[in-house]
């Protein structure tokens, strides 16, 4: 069952089209995994809408963007519910929260976790760590495969900027817990982890970073002035 998912502000942005293209990769494949997400993506949309028109109601026309008191009233409702639904899932019985393990592969989906898909370019970094780069067209962030065979990891790093990680197959560990397909995570400049994967699977993960990350251990530190973005 998928723990780890955006929060409103991905969402709200995801909704109204202006979540720039790498991220809205990793929210769209997050929603493939996810049919909570799905629904708060459609009553995101909505409660925008009703907001909207309320808010187009009230002031002129030519003035019709949603205002700052329209987004902290679309804000709050959000809040309020997502704060039902998690009550709603501290009351589910541990048996039933098992039993939601399916996942919906839609065509993108099932391409990303072909590790033997003729475009995608592999370049080994470690004995267990391969990663692909993909090219999307975004500027200002990169998105790019990671695969980690069963056992490895990839070595300790920090963030010098925002990672999105979208676990996409098998799972990984680190210091903070344990991920699972369709799981959304966010790391912040100057965070710091070693992911694991599960000693029996491989694990593969869509990963979208504003900024190189920086390793800090061992002999990977030196491959660090090479790390970039987008390399020319």
């Amino acid at each position: 069952m998928t723990k780890f998912h955006p929060d409103a502000r991905f969402l709200i942005d995801y909704a109204a089209g202006n979540l720039s293209l790498a991220p809205a990769v990793a929210v769209s494949v997050h929603l493939e995994y996810c049919a909570h997400c799905r629904q708060r993506l459609a009553s995101l949309v909505e409660v925008g809408a009703s907001v909207f028109e309320q808010q187009t109601d009230e002031i002129p026309a030519e003035d019709a963007d949603i205002s700052q008191s329209g987004f902290e009233a679309l804000l709050a409702q959000i809040q309020i519910d997502e704060n039902d639904q998690k009550n709603e899932e501290q009351n589910i019985e541990p048996e039933m929260q098992a039993i939601d393990t399916s996942v919906s592969q839609s065509k993108l989906v099932s391409k990303l976790i072909d590790v033997k898909a003729d475009e995608f370019s592999w370049k080994k970094l470690t004995k267990k760590l391969a990663f692909s780069r993909l090219s999307t067209g975004d500027l200002q962030s990169e998105v790019g495969l990671y695969h980690i065979y069963a056992g490895g990891s990839i070595p300790e790093h920090k963030h010098q900027g925002e990672e999105i990680t979208v676990v996409l197959k098998g799972t990984f560990t680190d210091a903070d817990g344990i991920y699972h397909p369709g799981d959304f995570l966010v790391r912040q400049g100057n965070e710091r982890h070693s992911p694991k994967a599960g000693e029996h699977q491989d694990c593969i993960c869509l990963a979208v970073v504003d900024a190189p990350v920086k390793f800090t251990k061992g002999l990977s530190r030196l491959v660090n002035p090479f790390l970039s973005v987008h390399p020319h």
